[in-house]
């Protein structure tokens, strides 16, 4: 077997045997017409991600959003929006649907104030009902140990894995 790497007018083709295996373009884009096995990691923002395969423990979406009044997204991956369904309950909108709603939805917060982290009962816990698991999204609602809210929290970060 003979490897070769050959400039071309756009970039670089890795060849074995003198045929084409992988392309660099003069960007660094990377592109192959075989399947691509990656030893290490992956690394990126995640939002440009396409053609990945899916599988057990497989990051199907994620979201960092502030909860306070309007609601916006920071950075986000496969979450088309949030809805604000009222004082700290939210709904994490997916971009492309999951498969099934057997997948782990998991949440954390920065508090709003300090009323939500003093005597308040608050256990800066973020919890779903998993009735509100579906393919196109899930529920949020921030709840202290009294049964209610005491407020929107700064930052709400939610991920969706399957």
């Amino acid at each position: 077997m003979t490897i070769s790497i050959k400039p071309t007018a756009s970039g670089s083709t890795i060849e074995q045997d003198g045929s084409a295996i992988l392309t660099v373009d003069g960007s660094g884009n990377l592109s192959t017409t075989n399947n691509l096995t990656v030893g290490g990691s992956i690394s990126g923002d995640g939002s440009s991600l396409t053609g990945i395969a899916t599988g057990a423990g497989t990051l199907e979406a994620w979201v960092n959003f502030n909860g306070q009044g309007t609601i916006a997204i920071r950075a986000s991956g496969n979450v088309s929006s949030i809805t604000d369904n009222g004082l700290s309950n939210y709904t994490v909108n997916f971009t492309t649907a999951i498969s099934d709603a057997n997948y782990c939805a998991l949440v954390s917060m920065t508090a709003s104030s300090a009323a939500l982290t003093r005597g308040s009962g608050i256990v800066g816990l973020l919890a779903y009902n998993s009735s509100t698991l579906t393919t196109s999204g899930f529920g949020v609602y921030l709840e202290d140990r009294n049964g209610g809210s005491s407020g929107d929290p700064i930052v709400v970060c939610a991920a969706a894995f399957r």
